[in-house]
């Protein structure tokens, strides 16, 4: 098998890399979409042509999600991951190479489809190797990794914004292909998933990886649970598994897993972090202080992240959930409220045109606060969870192909949304907030009335997992 590394800490390093890519294309446009030279360069785009520039990745990102599990199942999580990479570079040479927008599009749909299938199954990967006492913080190091790809992202793009003309915005995207590089090198030197190898007949190399990953006295169990799980859990075909997550017995757990996926989008966090710069024009902020002030965004982002990964196994699921979507509703309302008392309807603000609502004096930078405040509630609760709890609950034989369903719908709001905020942000104003806390609220009761709780169950328990529970059975988990 060659030289493999067994830290479990290492492995997830290296393929979180995965999420390090995804961060770097969040902020790769965002410091651009202000800058008269990327504007002047794609002819001064509309606030819908914005939108449809910005919505490529997720659109990529949807069908790399759908096709990576069934890729997973067949060839393996690990090699999954190393082909999706070619489309990353492919992308990101047809970026720094576009001449128009429509190339520009094309782009950022190619690397969308690694984004989306290394999104999927870097959690099915993660959780099939790590122990079940710390499987949470492990997953949860793939949104941290996206926080750090983001903020990393911004402050190149920001310092090559000082190089005269369309490399600019070209040199930063140039730099996206550094850590897909260190991805590719680094891949093969760590395992593939033992419960992938003993479900293809691998048993020997599925026993050297668990006496690689885990201490001799946890080896003969890990074996035996794997032996069993194993001999239950027989490869099935894509079809066989999609149908398979619409049968009576799989829905529910589906409805969840998608649930989960879209409302970490409908929050409306990742829609704003596109477009920073919009909502610090709207507050009144302008030049090295509008990109200064969006990239703090960025910085709490990672911050608040850091909760997450340290006690996510120890506070569990449910309760952060709920907790986590009413948070961001108060931020959204509050701000909204900010906004829509203190501001007021204007032609344009700071030369773009699409924006009409500008905030002024206290109220501007109290708007900003409660934004960050938002984000810090996202990154510690619904961001690493929107990872975790999907890739917890499906049995084995769906596990890849059920994640990548789940995970795309997270690219298909994605997309929407990226098309949506711009027009929403020139003709709702203020009032875009509102409707992303009404979505909040929703999440969090679905969540509460609906949500298993998950935390150190084994996954070769899961389908033991009830997903149809009434409010006496949960608290009966809590307890």
């Amino acid at each position: 098998m060659g030289y493999k590394i067994y830290n479990i800490y290492a492995i997830v390093a290296i393929a979180t890399l995965g999420g390090f890519l995804f961060g770097t294309d969040v902020s790769s446009l965002s410091a651009f979409v202000a800058d008269e030279r990327y504007l002047s360069y794609f002819n001064h785009p509309s606030s819908a042509m914005q939108g449809v520039i910005m919505a490529g990745m997720p659109i990529g990102a949807l069908f790399g999600a759908l096709g990576s599990g069934s890729a997973s199942d067949v060839i393996g999580r690990n090699k999954a991951l190393q082909s999706a990479l070619a489309f990353w570079y492919i992308g990101s040479i047809l970026a720094i190479t576009c001449q128009n927008t429509a190339m520009l599009i094309a782009a950022r749909v190619v690397k969308g489809v690694a984004v989306g299938a290394t999104s999927s199954q870097i959690p099915t990967y993660i959780v099939e190797l790590a122990p079940d006492r710390i499987r949470g913080r492990l997953v949860a190091l793939q949104q941290w990794s996206i926080t750090w790809g983001i903020l990393v992202m911004f402050y190149v793009a920001y310092g090559c914004s000082y190089i005269p003309g369309t490399w600019s915005f070209r040199a930063a995207w140039a730099i996206q292909l550094l850590p897909a590089i260190l991805m590719s090198s680094l891949l093969p030197l760590i395992p593939e998933s033992p419960h992938w190898l003993a479900q293809h007949g691998h048993k020997d190399q599925a026993i050297e990886t668990l006496e690689g990953l885990l201490p001799p006295d946890e080896v003969a169990v890990a074996i035996s649970d794997l032996e069993l799980s194993a001999s239950r859990q027989e490869s099935i075909p894509f079809g066989a598994a999609v149908r398979q997550l619409f049968s009576r017995k799989m829905i529910s757990r589906t409805v969840i897993g998608v649930s989960m996926q879209v409302w970490s989008q409908m929050t409306g966090c990742n829609a704003l972090m596109y477009y920073i710069v919009f909502i610090c024009q709207m507050a009144g902020l302008s030049g090295n202080t509008m990109l200064i002030s969006s990239s703090i965004q960025y910085v709490v982002n990672m911050a608040a992240t850091i909760p997450a990964v340290l006690w996510i196994d120890s506070a569990g699921r449910r309760k952060v959930i709920v907790g986590g979507f009413l948070c961001m509703a108060i931020c959204l309302s509050l701000t909204a409220g900010l906004m829509g008392g203190m501001g007021r309807y204007t032609d344009s603000v700071a030369g773009n045109p699409h924006i009409h609502w500008i905030v002024e004096g206290p109220a501007a930078y109290l708007s900003i606060a409660f934004s960050m405040l938002f984000v810090a509630f996202f990154a510690c609760s619904i961001a690493p969870l929107s990872w975790i709890y999907p890739s917890e609950i499906f049995p084995l034989r769906t596990r890849a192909v059920a994640n990548g369903v789940s995970v795309s719908t997270n690219w298909l709001m994605n997309s929407l949304l990226a098309f949506y905020v711009p027009p929403a942000f020139e003709n709702i104003q203020w009032k875009t907030f509102l409707i992303f806390a009404t979505f909040c609220i929703v999440a969090a009761l679905q969540a509460l009335f609906t949500f298993p709780e998950t935390r150190g169950v084994p996954l070769e328990n899961v389908e033991q997992i009830n997903m149809q529970l009434s409010m006496w059975q949960l608290k009966q988990i809590h307890d």
